[in-house]
């Protein structure tokens, strides 16, 4: 068991630690601002301005950001590599979500199995760190506040409507010495737009080809005192962006097409901030959102009629997942002197998911099998219904103390995660079917973290820190990091670091039933299963001379051990399972390393070209050393070796009028996968010849080993382009289109990606 005992002492040194701070701090009040932020961070300006008071820059090169240190600091001060995506981008990229703005950063992959908001498998890799097969490697936070739903695989990207998104901080490398358990890859923070003293209304209508329709509503205001940041927004699109069919993979290695029905998506979005300063040292938060959605995830393909014979393709029933998420949250922050901040603060978050599919009802015969049911005549399948239901709880507290040369920020955090996994359900009886069960499970992190940002000279800052944090399923797990920037020259830097990261299993991974996912795929849980660990570190240099340039080259290395990864246990096969099943396993060794390149030049206000490049090679040592995979490159899921991107902005003023446009040109080489799903083959026992791909049986036919085939996705080439016109800065019309080539290929091992979309996007502003 953890030890509660080790944080109470813990709680009682940090205490004592921020006592000691303030009893030698300057007793001098403050004034509270609405932008609190450290002296070092306001007043590094200068070097950073445009090119001067009569030629402001349209977008500044070298961004505040608060993610990477939890202190608003400027990019290029951060001993950590990021990336922003900014409210120009956000108004004028082609993009439609926000998945698809990361998505031409360098060293992200994004991998989508069909929706604009939610899908399972659906993730961001970030330096050749995969996704989890059934949960999440990258943190995701709103504003700072956790989005990822712990118990369930669903990563939640979407949550805000684009028109009330201020910036998109993407942190790459594990941030756990900050974040604790979940920043095992990296964070992504959405950071809201914030309200002014006069009233903004923003009107937005996106409306396309494949049914798209995304109206969105934005609304922001105050005064001196009080001010608040609105929005609400309905998505609606058809069919996966309109790909209309899936690849099937068959056993001798061609590809065919299949027609996807009922792969449509929509949700509902809706965010609310309020902020108010009660006095002049003290500023209260509030936020509030919803997030509702339901997507088609294919339709059933056993279910019967009274006869016993198949229902045809068009009276099959839809294969639907449907999700309710709602959060509310305030958080208090106390000035407590000019160089003392103390936040205090937490939040609830209710989260109901559903999943209506088929499930087998009665099985005549128990054949031997992987993946298929072998006599599929005597197997029933009825309409199934399942469900799920989990609350969070985090309650937080923290500080920043500006000492001297220091900025020294600590904080304690914990968390009560709750989650109801149901049975599976015949949803025409109410009753669970005999195979499944429901399960209710608890558990509790406590998490306690110190940093200090040093500056010995100016030209130099060194950032150390830790976090340790007690988890009640697993062990107490510590996360420190090391960094430094130092900058020679005013407009050259170089950083690096080092740090340890780590991921908690998910509750899904852990408890979850089994959920039949679709006929002859099963998945289940592992309780056996242990949190996956990194070192990582990155050696970069950058400039960034005044906003005429901005370049930056990084190299980076990750070793992890124990990776969750999907599993065939030889325990599970044969007569004591009734249908297959994938499961979770942790890996022993896996590394990867490479080198990012980004740069841009807006040496013209109207024109900025820009270039990224991503070289990257991954390996899973306990896959690739096997004697099926030799002379083969095993690298992690998805992982291209080789991408870039290359693209322009425009900015062109015409009077009264404002002419905005971007477009990419994006590369991605080849990807390979560990395709599971080719396991999905019926043999007989008593015929080992030829085995079925992926099935090692010794001479007595007792299966030793399962090893899925190695798939290569082809490389593919995406054009994408927006046009926008703003008039009076108040009317906006726009075209976008999105795969201009209509470009065919795999995004998921079995998945086609979208086709070619145009929308347009018209707008008013009050």
């Amino acid at each position: 068991m953890p030890s509660i005992l080790n944080f109470k002492r813990l709680t009682l040194l940090l205490l004592f630690f921020l006592a000691h701070l303030y009893a030698q701090s300057d007793s001098t009040t403050h004034e509270f601002s609405q932008d609190s932020e450290p002296a070092e961070a306001a007043a590094d300006t200068s070097e950073n301005d445009g090119a001067g008071e009569d030629q402001k820059p349209i977008r500044e090169l070298d961004k505040m950001i608060v993610t990477a240190t939890k202190t608003n600091r400027r990019m290029s001060e951060t001993p950590a590599s990021v990336s922003v995506v900014d409210r120009w981008d956000i108004d004028n990229s082609p993009a439609m979500s926000v998945e698809e703005h990361l998505h031409e950063k360098a060293g992200t992959t994004v991998m989508r199995v069909t929706g604009i908001g939610e899908g399972i498998p659906s993730f961001v890799g970030l330096r050749g760190i995969p996704g989890a097969f059934a949960a999440s490697r990258t943190l995701i936070l709103v504003d700072g506040i956790p989005t990822n739903v712990a118990g369930t695989p669903f990563m939640l990207l979407n949550l805000i409507p684009a028109q009330a998104i201020e910036q998109i901080e993407l942190v790459k490398g594990p941030q756990s010495s900050l974040y604790g358990a979940n920043a095992f890859a990296g964070v992504i923070n959405i950071v809201t737009r914030e309200g002014t003293k006069e009233p903004q209304f923003d009107v937005n209508l996106e409306t396309g080809i494949l049914d798209y329709w995304n109206p969105a509503v934005w609304s922001g205001g105050g005064n001196d005192n009080v001010w608040y940041s609105f929005s609400a927004g309905y998505r609606n699109i058809d069919n996966y962006y309109g790909s209309d069919s899936v690849f099937i993979r068959l056993s001798d290695g061609t590809t065919t097409k299949k027609v996807a029905r009922n792969r449509d998506y929509w949700d509902f979005r809706s965010f609310a901030k309020v902020s108010a300063l009660l006095s002049e040292k003290l500023k209260l938060t509030s936020h509030a959102r919803i997030f509702l959605s339901e997507l088609g995830f294919g339709e059933t393909l056993h279910l019967r009629d009274s006869a016993g014979g198949y229902l045809p393709p068009e009276k099959q029933a839809p294969i639907n997942t449907e999700g309710l998420t709602f959060l509310v949250g305030s958080y208090l922050n106390y000035s407590i002197r000019t160089n003392i901040d103390l936040i205090l603060g937490g939040h609830y978050r209710r989260t109901n998911g559903k999943f209506l599919n088929e499930d087998v009802d009665s099985l005549a015969t128990k054949p031997f099998f992987i993946g298929e049911i072998a006599d599929e005549a005597n197997t029933i399948y009825k309409r199934s219904y399942w469900k799920s239901n989990g609350n969070d709880v985090i309650l937080e507290a923290k500080s920043h103390v500006r000492l001297g040369n220091h900025v020294l920020t600590a904080g304690i955090e914990a968390l009560i995660n709750s989650i109801h996994f149901g049975a599976s359900t015949n949803a025409q009886t109410g009753e669970p079917f005999s195979h499944s069960s429901s399960t209710d499970t608890t558990i509790f992190n406590l998490g306690g973290f110190l940093q200090d940002e040093y500056k010995p000279v100016d030209e130099v800052t060194i950032l150390a820190g830790f976090r340790v944090d007690d988890h009640s399923s697993y062990r107490v797990a510590v996360s420190p990091k090391v960094g430094v920037t130092w900058k020679p020259l005013g407009f050259f830097r170089v950083k690096g670091s080092l740090a340890r990261g780590f991921r908690s299993p998910a509750l899904s991974e852990l408890h979850m039933p089994d959920l039949t996912v679709k006929p002859g795929f099963v998945l289940r849980s592992n309780p056996n299963v242990t949190p996956e660990d990194i070192w990582a570190a990155d050696v970069g240099i950058g400039v960034v001379y005044k906003n005429y340039v901005k370049a930056q080259a990084d190299y980076f290395y990750n070793w992890m051990e124990d990776l969750i990864t999907p599993d065939i246990p030889k325990s599970y096969i044969g007569d004591a399972l009734s249908d297959g099943a994938i499961t979770h396993k942790n890996t022993s060794k896996a590394w990867g390393e490479g080198i990012e390149i980004e740069t841009e030049s807006p040496f013209f206000t109207w024109f900025t070209p820009f270039f990224n490049y991503a070289y990257t090679v991954t390996r899973n040592e306990s896959v690739a050393r096997k004697q099926r995979y030799e002379d083969v490159y095993i690298g992690l899921d998805y992982i291209p070796v080789h991408r870039g991107t290359i693209g322009s902005r425009m900015h062109v003023e015409l009077g009264k009028a404002l002419l905005t446009g971007k477009y990419m040109f994006t590369n991605t080489g080849p990807r390979g996968v560990l395709n599971w799903e080719k396991l999905n083959t019926t043999f007989d026992p008593n015929d080992p010849s030829p085995q079925p791909p992926g099935i090692i049986l010794d001479n007595a036919l007792n299966i030793q080993d399962v090893l899925p085939p190695y798939t290569i996705l082809s490389g593919f080439k995406k054009h994408d382009v927006s046009v926008g016109l703003l008039y009076n800065d108040r009317y906006k019309l726009g075209l976008t289109i999105q795969n201009i080539s209509n470009e065919e290929y795999l995004e998921h091992v079995n998945s086609s990606a979208p086709r070619r979309l145009i929308w347009l996007d018209a707008g008013i502003r009050f």
